[in-house]
C-alpha cells in the first residue's frame, strides 16, 4: 500500500494507484514491466502531475508483452480514462490519458 498522502489526487487516481501498488508486490510481472511502474509512481511521489505520469507509463508498456497484472492495470485505466479524439477505447491510443 501507498505510504504517502496524496490530497490533490481525485479518489479513481487513487485507486489507480492503489493498483500500481499491487502490481509492484505481485511475482508475476517481468522486470521491465516493474521498472516502467516503479518510475511512474516515483514520479508521482515527487509530485509530478498523475495523468501525464500514466499515459507516459501506459505508452511506454505498449512495447512489452504484457503479464495478467499489466491487461487488469490498462483495463481500470480504460475504466477512468476520459474519452479523447483517437483514443478509439485502445490503450494503445492512450497518449493523452486524462481521468475522469
Amino acid at each position: 500500500m501507498t505510504k504517502y498522502i496524496y490530497p490533490n489526487l481525485k479518489d479513481n487516481q487513487k485507486y489507480l494507484l492503489k493498483i500500481i501498488d499491487g502490481i509492484l508486490t505481485s511475482n508475476n510481472i517481468s522486470s521491465e514491466e516493474k521498472k516502467l511502474f516503479l518510475i511512474a509512481k516515483s514520479n508521482i511521489e515527487k509530485g509530478r502531475n498523475f495523468d501525464p505520469q500514466i499515459s507516459e507509463l501506459i505508452s511506454s508498456l505498449q512495447y512489452l508483452v504484457h503479464s495478467y497484472d499489466v491487461l487488469v492495470f490498462f483495463e481500470e485505466a480504460r475504466k477512468i480514462m476520459q474519452i479523447n479524439p483517437g483514443t478509439g477505447g485502445s490503450p494503445y491510443g492512450w497518449s493523452n490519458f486524462e481521468s475522469k
